[in-house]
Parts: C-alpha cells; sequence; structure tokens
C-alpha cells in the first residue's frame, strides 16, 4: 500500500513538515499512557489532588486529603483536572500534563530547528528526542518535571529565535512576549526555575556569543509586565486567603528546604552525568564519535584560541551548538548543587542533549559517505580489484544509511519494552482493593488509615473525600524528613480546624472510633504487622474483608459497624 512506503512519507513529510510530526509525536506519546497503575507515591499523589480539584470545583487551592498543598503552583493540577472533567479518572489521564510537557518540548525543539538548521536534523533531533527513554518514561509519569521541562525548553527556544530573527532583521518582538508567557507558566508550574533557569541559559549563551544587544533586547518590560500579569496573581491570592503562604512556597520550599538534611535521593556530582547517559540509551552512544571529534579539535591552538572568538554567523551550526552545551551544562550544574537528586529534575536538558547527539551523528555518516565515496572512486579506477570485491564495496553505503534508522527502532522498543515491564510489575497500589469498596462503601462511611495514607485511594475511588489518619502527630522529628506525614503536617498548617477531625492521635483514636460507631460505619485501612496488631488490639481476632492479593502481611481493610464493634472496643455505653 501507498502510506506503508517510505517514499510517500517522505514526501507527505516535505509536503506539512508540521502537521505529520506533531500528530505522529502526539500519538507515540499516547499510546501506552494507560498501560501501566499509579505509581506510588507520586503519581498517586499528584493524580489524587488534581482528581479532588475537579470534583470540588475548587480550582483556586490544591487540596490533599482536603488539605491545602502547597509544596507546588497549580498548574499541572488545572490542566489534569481538565482532563480528568472530560475523559474521567483514568491513569492515563492523569498523565495528561506530563504528556503535554513531553510535546510541547519535542515540537518546539522540531520547529526552531526546523527554522534554524534545517528539516533533516529538525527531523532527526524530534525522532531522537521521542524515542529517548528518559523522555519517554518522564511523559508517562505523572508528577511535575515533565511538564516544566517542557516549558523551560520552550522558553529558552522562544527567546532564542526572536534573537535570532532580530539579527536577521525579521519581526522578533513577539517572540520575546511568548517568552515572557512560557515563562510565566513555568512559574505556575514548578516556581521559580521556570524563569532562574531559561534566563541563565540565555544569559551564558549571548555572553559567550558576545551579542549585547540580544541581551537588551530580551529585556522587556511589557514581557514582565505580561509575565507579572499571568504569572502572579494566584500567588497573591493565595496568600490573601492563607497569611505565610508566601514565605512557606517562595523561602521555605526554595531555599531554607535545601539547607536541611533530612532529605532522601542523596547523590554526588557523578548522579546526572550517569542518569543522562543511561537513560538516553542507544542514542547517547553517539557521545563516542563526538568526543572523539571533539578530542581531534580541541588538539589544535588555532581551535582551543577559537573558543573564546563569537561564533559567526550568530545562529549558524556554531552557534547553535554553543547553544546547545550552554543549555546542557548550565542546568545540569544547577541541579548538581542540592545533595538531593532526583532524575526528573534534568528532563530540561534533553532537547539540547538531542541536538548535540544529533549534530555527532549525522557528521559522521557524511564523513563515513565521503570516505566510502572516495574508496569507491578509487577501486573503479583499479583494474586489479575483481567483481566480487566492487559488489561488496559497494554494499557499504546501503548499510550506513541503516545505521540512524536502526537506533531509531531499538530505541523505540526499548521505550515500549520498559513501559510494559514497568506494567507488568506490580508496584504499591490500593486499587485491587476498589471493587470491593466500590460495591459496599456507603456516603456516610468514613475511612481511617493506619500510620500509612494511601494517595492513589480516593483517586481509584474517584471521590474527593477526606479521610481520617492515625499517626504520632507530637512527634518532632515528622518535619525533620521528607514522608507522606510531613506533607500532610505543612499542609495541615493552613486550614487547622480540618486538621484537628483528620489528624487523629493513636491515644485518641479509640474514642473517635466509640464516638462514630453510634452512627455510621468506619473502614479501617492498614497492615497486619505484629506491631499495628499491639497498637491496635481490637484487630487482632476481627477478620478482614479485604487483604492485598500478594504481599502477605502487607495492607489489609476491616470493616467496623453496630454494636458488635463498639463492644469490641469497649466503648462505654450510650
Amino acid at each position: 500500500m501507498q502510506f506503508l512506503s517510505p517514499a510517500f512519507w517522505r514526501h507527505s513529510l516535505v509536503r506539512h513538515p508540521v502537521l505529520w510530526p506533531a500528530l505522529l509525536f502526539a500519538a507515540w506519546l499516547l499510546c501506552t499512557a494507560a498501560w501501566r497503575p499509579l505509581a506510588m507515591p507520586d503519581e498517586g499523589r499528584y493524580a489524587s489532588i488534581s482528581l479532588e480539584m475537579a470534583i470540588s470545583g475548587n480550582w483556586a487551592v490544591p487540596l490533599l486529603n482536603g488539605l491545602p498543598f502547597f509544596h507546588k503552583p497549580p498548574l499541572f493540577y488545572w490542566i489534569n483536572a481538565a482532563a480528568l472533567k472530560l475523559f474521567g479518572a483514568d491513569p492515563w489521564v492523569a498523565r495528561m500534563a506530563s504528556i503535554l510537557g513531553a510535546w510541547l518540548m519535542g515540537m518546539g525543539m522540531y520547529l526552531f530547528l526546523l527554522r534554524h538548521a534545517g528539516l533533516r536534523q529538525a527531523g532527526w533531533t524530534l525522532a531522537m528526542l521521542a524515542t529517548m527513554p528518559f523522555l519517554f518514561g518522564g511523559a508517562q509519569y505523572a508528577n511535575l518535571d515533565m511538564l516544566v521541562a517542557g516549558l523551560i525548553s520552550c522558553t529558552i527556544l522562544a527567546a532564542a529565535h526572536a534573537v535570532l530573527q532580530a539579527k536577521a532583521g525579521l519581526p522578533w518582538k513577539p517572540w520575546v512576549l511568548l517568552a515572557y508567557l512560557l515563562a510565566a507558566l513555568g512559574l505556575l508550574a514548578k516556581g521559580l526555575i521556570g524563569i532562574v533557569l531559561p534566563g541563565a541559559v540565555l544569559f551564558v549563551w549571548l555572553v559567550w556569543q558576545r551579542h549585547w544587544i540580544g541581551l537588551w533586547r530580551l529585556l522587556s518590560l511589557p514581557g514582565l509586565l505580561l509575565l507579572l500579569a499571568v504569572g502572579l496573581p494566584w500567588f497573591v491570592l493565595m496568600d490573601q486567603r492563607y497569611p505565610g503562604f508566601l514565605h512557606y512556597f517562595f523561602i521555605y520550599q526554595h531555599f531554607q528546604r535545601f539547607a536541611e538534611t533530612g532529605f532522601n535521593n542523596q547523590h554526588g556530582a557523578w548522579f546526572y552525568p550517569v542518569v543522562l547517559f543511561g537513560l538516553t540509551l542507544p542514542w547517547s552512544l553517539w557521545l563516542i564519535p563526538g568526543l572523539r571529534t571533539a578530542w581531534r579539535h580541541w588538539q589544535s591552538a588555532a581551535n582551543r584560541r577559537a573558543l573564546l572568538v563569537p561564533a559567526r554567523p550568530l545562529g549558524g551550526a556554531a552557534s547553535l551548538q554553543r547553544l546547545a552545551w550552554v543549555w546542557l551544562l548550565v542546568i545540569t550544574v544547577f541541579f548538581s548543587l542540592p545533595r538531593s537528586k532526583l532524575a526528573g529534575y534534568i528532563l530540561p536538558v534533553l532537547p539540547a542533549w538531542a541536538m548535540l547527539l544529533t549534530g555527532w551523528a549525522l557528521a559522521w555518516k557524511r564523513s563515513r559517505r565521503q570516505r566510502q565515496t572516495s574508496q569507491m572512486q578509487s577501486q573503479s579506477q583499479s583494474q586489479s580489484q575483481s567483481q566480487s570485491q566492487s559488489q561488496s564495496q559497494s554494499q557499504q553505503p546501503l548499510l550506513s544509511n541503516r545505521r540512524l534508522p536502526a537506533f531509531f527502532l531499538s530505541a523505540a522498543l526499548l521505550c515500549v519494552v520498559g513501559i510494559g515491564a514497568a506494567a507488568r510489575y506490580q508496584p504499591e497500589s490500593s486499587r485491587s482493593a476498589v471493587p470491593l469498596l466500590q460495591q459496599q462503601l456507603r456516603p456516610s462511611d468514613e475511612i481511617i488509615m493506619l500510620d500509612e495514607y494511601e494517595y492513589d485511594l480516593p483517586f481509584y475511588l474517584d471521590t474527593d473525600r477526606p479521610m481520617w489518619v492515625v499517626s504520632a502527630w507530637d512527634d518532632p522529628e515528622l518535619l525533620r524528613h521528607d514522608n507522606w506525614r510531613k506533607e500532610l503536617l505543612e499542609a495541615g498548617a493552613f486550614d487547622i480546624p480540618s486538621k484537628a477531625t483528620l489528624f487523629i492521635r493513636p491515644q485518641e483514636l479509640d474514642d473517635r472510633l466509640c464516638h462514630t460507631l453510634q452512627q455510621r460505619r468506619v473502614w479501617i485501612w492498614g497492615d497486619t504487622s505484629e506491631e499495628t496488631l499491639q497498637r491496635h488490639a481490637f484487630l487482632r481476632a476481627l477478620q478482614p474483608v479485604w487483604q492485598h492479593p500478594e504481599h502477605q502481611g502487607d495492607d489489609a481493610l476491616w470493616l467496623l459497624q453496630g454494636p458488635a464493634a463498639m463492644a469490641r472496643l469497649g466503648c462505654a455505653p450510650g
């Protein structure tokens, strides 16, 4: 069939250089989004917050278990809540904001290179980005990293395009405004890094280029006003409703918490280079010929001196390569400074990394073709070569032409297999208990969680009902370590009345149960460990109505109701 032939797709791409890449890239990102259950804790947390926003209609305040959750700004929740209202509570819908971030990153880079480097490099860079397991996995994961990465990338690209447009005498001011708008959305996606990182990358690049007029053009008063008009109102509104919010969000979350020592995921400076190389295989293997070429280039004193000279013309291959290097290094170094390091933090460097890898791969392919052409010409002039040798040599260009497509197919397969493996492995999840709860849970029932909080349970139940949580809430150590208790405690500090209702200390549980059971049923979620059964003796002889089907001694669900439950607890009559 015609549409299966490579020639058809090449001609279609030439006729529609934006439409086909945009549609195919979106379809690729969506194709496996429904395979996995929500991963705990991150996906469960962010999916449930988005669902609570969609159900409650409270679009201003992100709520975690009914409490204001201000670790992050609201853009991710807004996007996902809108998608959940349209398509319903399903894990793939909860990943919509991440998919959108990855799509913006890839298409932004594609359009930039299409204008400044040509269709060939733009197409291969997009293909490389799309099939990097790092980007593909980030798009399939419901947290804020991929969305802010896409917005940071597009901010850099829009501003760089404005500078290059102005240099070429073409309209540039609308692109500056677009860059400021994207920076405002980055602020609403994850805070100050949406502004600081693009600004740092563009500043270092233009200083390296000594393009001072470009810096001046990017300092736009209308752009700054647009940024404030889009990015500021939500923060002002929250501080009016919740005094102390601005200090908590900007001072504590952005600065003070990184001076603390109780964070998880502490790694050395080696972490991000290893993550970047490993999670972008097989494409990252093109770093090897790239380093070989760079070493030969560095051996020349003239070339070393040329590094200090602005690349001319601005917008040529050399200056675009400098932009990619600055983009890669500035963001990697920035996130390497804190002790706590998560892989998703450096997702914004992927477009720059793909641009460099594509350049090295295409340069290798050109040099390979030139050497083979030269060899074939010399061999065709020599009468001493046999016909079989000529045929063997004539096949070599075909093999070299297949190298990049082979990388593309193997990378795409690796992406799909990786998501399939993650789907087959059953992570910690509450969804196996959901069918029972959906059948038996009454609107008046209460759900109590014993010394744990199942982030994904509200999402799978498709509810915004807050759940009571039992823990040693008076322990001062809880605020010194990143975990679910600290998240709930910090959220509860902005809503003291709800905190008093939802947070139960172990010594208060029996009295709360006795009072509640007089009017309604209570579901208890906890584990069946000996420690839990000793702490809550009334559960020891009570048969769970549900237990985790695979992990013995793990999560279980008990139902307390009526006089029998009150007698088990030793409740006073009346």
